[in-house]
C-alpha cells in the first residue's frame, strides 16, 4: 500500500529551509504548483540543496548504506548488552533508530556520553535514544560504541 500524499521538510533540504508535498497525479489539479505561499517558497539554494539530497538518497545508496549500518550498529550494541547483562535490558530499532533499555535512570549516563562526545537523549527515564546520521560510517559506530560501553560500565 502506497500513500496519496507525502509530506516531508527537514531532511530533504539537508539543513536548508525545504520542505515538499509529494503526491498521486490525481492530486495535482487539486493542489498545484504555486498552490500555497510560503516564506521561504522558491529559495533556489534550498532547492539545489533538495536536489543534491535526493539524488544521494536514491542514486547514492544511502538507504542501503543506512540500513547496513543500522544492523551493524544494532550488533555492536547488543554485544555491549551482552557485556552488562545486570544494566542493559534490551536492545531495539529499525534501521539507524535505536534504543538501549537500561536497568536503571539514564540521565547521568547521557550526561556522560557528551562529555565524551557522544550525543544521545534519554526517553521513559530509561532508554537511551540513539539516532545517528544516516551518513554515519562504521568508524564512528565503534567509537560510539566504545564510549556507550565505557559509560555504562562505569555507573552504577
Amino acid at each position: 500500500m502506497q500513500p496519496d500524499l507525502v509530506v516531508t521538510a527537514k531532511p530533504i533540504g539537508g539543513g536548508m529551509p525545504l520542505g515538499a508535498l509529494l503526491g498521486r497525479e490525481k492530486f495535482t489539479a487539486v493542489y498545484g504548483i504555486g498552490g500555497h505561499g510560503t516564506t521561504f517558497g522558491g529559495n533556489p539554494v534550498a532547492c539545489a540543496a533538495g536536489v543534491a539530497v535526493l539524488r544521494e538518497i536514491v542514486g547514492g545508496g544511502l538507504m542501503n548504506r543506512a540500513r547496513e549500518n543500522g544492523e551493524y550498529f544494532k550488533r555492536k550494541l547488543l554485544e555491549v548488552k551482552n557485556s552488562n547483562p545486570r544494566k542493559v535490558n534490551d536492545v531495539r530499532g529499525l534501521g539507524l533508530m535505536l534504543g538501549i533499555e537500561l536497568a536503571g535512570p539514564c540521565r547521568d549516563i547521557t550526561k556522560s556520553c557528551l562529555e565524551r562526545g557522544l550525543l544521545i537523549t534519554c526517553t521513559r527515564d530509561n532508554v537511551l535514544r540513539v539516532v545517528p546520521p544516516l551518513v554515519i560510517d562504521r568508524e564512528e559506530i565503534d567509537r560510539a560504541t566504545a564510549i556507550l560501553e565505557d559509560v555504562i560500565q562505569s555507573h552504577e
